[in-house]
């Protein structure tokens, strides 16, 4: 148990470490310059508005430490080891076992896409971290048969709704996981479901609220022409219209194999290639000691898997992360069969050698893989963003008009 408790909290620390060292130090371009600006001056950014990230990105915008590009991206550390934190705690009552849960959280923390998203700021480790709550205390609900934690995790989803729109892949998995038929499920769930609205419509607010206001960036409006304080154009904003161009089903062979191939490097990135052995093992061992639980993550990584094959954008591995929530649960669940398969199989070796042995030859892989990955990631030296932007206004005459295309903007 000592062992198991060092190893967790020394793995957990590692990764603090390593968002700590490779962490941005100045405001990085496109959506996180455009976010940046956004939280400190309380704008309107592209859709869906992010209202629950620009008032926290407020908060820590006011924190006196160096500029304030470096205070946002600092909150995403924050919140992106509070999701690891939070991962872990989800991993531990799934396993009962520290060292499993240890290694999963670790393979989730040191994904790429996920560390990346880590370091500067983003949307997607407030994101995550609403997620993987909600998660934990639908777990624990099931585990625990207590309905009235509906009333919170329902809750967190009507935040996490604010924050991103692809929450409602989750909350169309708690809907179809619920057990409705129980009079207490039935009524704990749909209080939860009325409290996560009324949530969520209050963080709505802020866009007629802002929109009224003189603001240093106003997305909405000037680039799509929308003034959220019409009930029309705010259903459009917090609805998620202004991409609807982008879902594009790929119907034709090619197509539907391009996005198949991206899907598959995505999930094989965040796995180590993992999830085709130790994955499949662990959904199956869940499917036998929590069918419900393991319902919802089947349901929910559809959910994902679905709108991932239509949705066609550049940068849309980002907004996909859950999928490493639940492979990873299902990964730590097959690293626990294995370590209870092994024994059996190999003379002389004890259970708990088994359970060190692996997790530390897993461990010592995801730290091969974050050396290799490091040079690639790490944005602690990446000024170049800030110095050209800076380079460009001392080169500006007073009261020059500079004429720049969005991704750059809000650089400026």
């Amino acid at each position: 148990r000592m062992w198991s408790t060092i190893h967790t909290w020394s793995s957990l620390a590692a990764i603090a470490g390593v968002y700590g060292i490779s962490l941005a130090t100045t405001v990085q371009g496109f959506d996180s310059a455009e976010l940046t600006v956004g939280a400190y001056t309380l704008g309107l950014v592209h859709p869906t508005g992010y209202p629950l990230y620009m008032l926290i990105g407020h908060l820590a915008a006011q924190l006196p430490l160096g500029e304030v590009g470096f205070r946002l991206n600092l909150l995403s550390v924050v919140l992106g080891l509070a999701s690891v934190g939070m991962f872990y705690l989800l991993l531990s009552a799934q396993t009962k076992s520290a060292l499993p849960a240890a290694t999963a959280a670790i393979l989730y923390g040191l994904a790429p896409h996920v560390w990346s998203q880590s370091i500067k700021a983003e949307v997607y480790t407030l994101h995550t971290l609403l997620v993987v709550s909600v998660m934990l205390f639908r777990y624990l609900a099931d585990r625990k048969d207590k309905p009235a934690l509906a009333i919170l995790y329902f809750a967190i989803l009507g935040l996490a709704s604010a924050n991103h729109a692809t929450s409602i892949l989750l909350g169309v998995a708690l809907l179809l996981s619920t057990d409705w038929q129980d009079a207490r499920w039935r009524a704990y769930s749909i209080l939860g479901i009325g409290v996560g609205a009324c949530c969520a419509l209050l963080l709505y607010l802020y866009f007629p609220w802002r929109a009224g206001q003189p603001t240093a960036i106003n997305y909405i409006f000037e680039y799509f022409g929308r003034d959220p304080r019409q009930p029309a154009d705010l259903l459009w904003l917090v609805s998620g219209q202004a991409f609807r161009c982008a879902v594009k089903p790929a119907w034709g062979f090619s197509e539907l194999l391009a996005q198949i191939i991206r899907l598959g490097a995505f999930l094989w990135d965040g796995s180590m290639g993992l999830a085709p052995l130790l994955g499949i093992w662990g959904w199956k061992t869940l499917q036998t000691t929590a069918p419900r639980w393991n319902r919802l993550l089947g349901i929910y990584f559809l959910g994902n898997l679905a709108f991932f094959l239509v949705y066609q954008v550049v940068d849309k591995e980002a907004m996909f992360l859950p999928f490493y929530l639940i492979m990873d649960l299902w990964i730590a669940q097959g690293i626990l069969a294995f370590v209870h398969w092994l024994p059996a199989h190999v003379n002389r070796l004890t259970r708990y050698h088994a359970h060190l042995f692996t997790n530390l030859a897993l461990l010592t892989i995801l730290g091969i893989g974050a050396m290799l990955d490091w040079s690639a990631l790490d944005l602690s030296q990446e000024h170049q963003v800030y110095q050209y932007a800076s380079q460009v206004l001392q080169d500006s005459p007073p009261g020059a008009i500079i004429v720049n295309h969005w991704a750059t903007a809000s650089v400026f």
